[in-house]
């Protein structure tokens, strides 16, 4: 088998996931490409999505980049739209 079914999750992964999403989050917010923007996180099962809205494209794939290179992530799901504004 292959563990846990997907809508179950032991106490040791809740925890884990809540560490990425922190460190996810603190990654965002130090990025001087980010900061700004209102990204949501969310870990489960080490499986990262990310969702909310950023000016541009670099910034979106940025904030995949980040994601991606936190300990324990084993995907990233990028639901992140790009709203570029017009000056």
């Amino acid at each position: 088998g292959y563990g846990n079914s997907a809508g179950e999750q032991s106490t040791t992964s809740t925890a884990r996931d809540s560490a990425i999403t922190a460190e996810v989050k603190a990654r965002h917010r130090d990025d001087p490409m980010l900061s700004a923007a209102d990204l949501g996180v969310r870990t489960v099962n080490g499986q990262v999505t990310l969702t909310g809205t950023v000016g541009n494209y670099e910034a979106r794939n940025q904030a995949y980049r980040l994601a991606r290179q936190v300990d324990g992530v084993t995907a990233v799901i990028n639901q992140v739209r790009v709203e570029e504004q017009s000056n």
